[in-house]
């Protein structure tokens, strides 16, 4: 690769707009070796169970991502996996739980799950949780800038934190997951930690790391980071997506809600999909056709 590493063919490439839209995500535990498919290729004490846990989740429209603890040192099969979910946007939820043994996964009732109005019975709040991708069998960016920052975030955060495999847009490492708040932020490195914590427990984003929020498309995600920055808005609760709609020339508009002590005000954002110069997706890739959105139009309605 010659030193040149996919986050440097990215570095002008706009963080607004680049997290991966699923509503429903799932970690679960097991400490690796991870190939590049990591479910599909981790060591299972059953063959098949990967192929058969991908099918499922897959199949109920969850986003799956294996987890490990900073610097565990054990690699193998899980014996007794932890599994956080959780379900994002209006009436959201997570909660964790731990299983019996690794087939117990594929006992879940994932479609439900993914569906459930509430938490399920007998799981728990999982508190803060953050996955740092550090899945260097799929891109060499995470493991050599995911690794240190798990070890910044472990150290604030050690009951929470994991190591967890792809989870989208290695070319922005380190990438860091706000997994009980559904949020994704990139570039992040290590001094940011104290910041993203924080931030999390205060109840708010950090706006120049924020790629997106899980339950949102990309060009949502988009609209709703020009507005933070048009109302200099920080508080994760202070904006409500009411609607979004295609607007004229291809673009996307997106009507939002912003929430003060004193009433709301309603807003019409407006993104349009422009192109980027070629880049590599991945380390060791090609240049490829990129594109970002970017804000027209932020106006009060």
């Amino acid at each position: 690769m010659n030193g040149i590493f996919c986050v440097d063919g990215a570095a002008a490439e706009p963080l607004a707009g680049t997290a991966p839209h699923r509503p429903v995500w799932a970690l679960v535990e097991h400490p690796g070796p991870w190939g590049r498919e990591a479910v599909l290729d981790a060591p299972w004490p059953d063959d098949g169970t990967g192929a058969a846990l991908a099918a499922l989740t897959d199949g109920a429209g969850v986003r799956v991502v294996l987890g490990r603890r900073p610097g565990a040192g054990e690699r193998g099969a899980p014996q007794r996996p932890a599994v956080v979910l959780a379900r994002y946007g209006p009436g959201g939820w997570a909660a964790t739980t731990t299983l019996d043994a690794p087939a117990d996964l594929l006992g879940l009732d994932w479609a439900g799950l993914a569906a459930a109005p509430a938490a399920p019975a007998g799981w728990t709040d999982p508190g803060p949780v953050w996955g740092i991708c550090t899945h260097g069998t799929r891109d060499a960016c995470c493991a050599r800038l995911g690794r240190p920052l798990a070890q910044a975030f472990a150290a604030l955060e050690p009951a929470g934190t994991w190591e967890i495999s792809h989870s989208g847009g290695h070319r922005f490492a380190g990438v860091a997951l706000d997994l009980a708040a559904g949020l994704v932020y990139g570039r992040v490195g290590t001094p940011d930690a104290a910041t993203l914590v924080r931030a999390h427990g205060e109840g708010r984003v950090v706006r120049h790391l924020l790629r997106g929020a899980l339950h949102r498309t990309p060009p949502a995600q988009a609209a709703e980071a020009a507005l933070r920055d048009r109302l200099d808005e920080d508080r994760l609760a202070a904006l409500t997506l009411l609607d979004e709609a295609a607007a004229p020339g291809g673009g996307r508009a997106s009507t939002w809600r912003h929430t003060t002590a004193d009433g709301a005000t309603t807003w019409r954002v407006t993104v349009a999909e422009e192109p980027l110069p070629p880049r590599p997706a991945s380390c060791g890739k090609a240049p490829e056709a990129a594109s970002a959105w970017r804000p027209l139009t932020v106006d009060a309605v």
